[in-house]
């Protein structure tokens, strides 16, 4: 009898151990909400409504110090407006992740829909729209994020080696845009 409440207890402790760390892995990469925005299992809807450029960020960050994960990808089933993808290096950020828009020093790296890679406004090989899907990857050890569309690299830029921390990211200009995210 002994025995078997010792292996039911080991039993209900690996069980727990076990959601623990799913909830940790899922909770980890979802994103934040924000006034306009719905975030629903793994899509970010950006609704007609929002008025002026708005930024949406996971609540928890890519570490340098637990590399894995560390890419995600963003299909773009909709996309009425300009958009940028990519990571914010510090939170919070609410304006959109290019310089037209955000005045303070450039803690982001994202690369927008007409094919340019931010903060330093470099042209990528192509850019994205409606029906595409854009991947980001981050490489910490060259520090560099490389861009992807549709599976081909596209670009890449470097970041500061005292960047610990990346928050994935969207941007969007307002309109509808529906952004639907994996994380490898």
């Amino acid at each position: 009898m002994l025995i078997r409440r010792l292996l039911f207890a080991l039993f209900q402790s690996l069980v727990l151990i076990i959601i623990m760390a799913a909830e940790e892995v899922e909770g980890a990469m979802q994103f934040a909400s924000a006034g306009g925005v719905t975030i629903a299992s793994r899509a970010v809807t950006f609704s007609k409504s929002i008025a002026s450029p708005l930024t949406v960020s996971t609540t928890a960050p890519f570490l340098r110090s637990r590399p894995s994960p560390c890419s995600f990808s963003v299909r773009l089933p909709t996309k009425e407006r300009k958009t940028a993808i990519g990571f914010i290096f510090n939170l919070p950020f609410a304006t959109y992740m290019t310089p037209t828009y955000s005045s303070e020093k450039a803690n982001y790296l994202s690369m927008g829909g007409a094919g340019f890679i931010y903060p330093k406004t470099r042209s990528a090989k192509r850019g994205y729209g409606e029906g595409d899907t854009v991947g980001v990857k981050v490489d910490w050890e060259s520090n560099k994020v490389v861009f992807s569309v549709n599976g081909s690299v596209v670009g890449d830029e470097t970041f500061s080696a005292d960047v610990d921390a990346m928050y994935p990211s969207i941007s969007s200009e307002g309109g509808l845009v529906i952004a639907e995210v994996d994380f490898a």
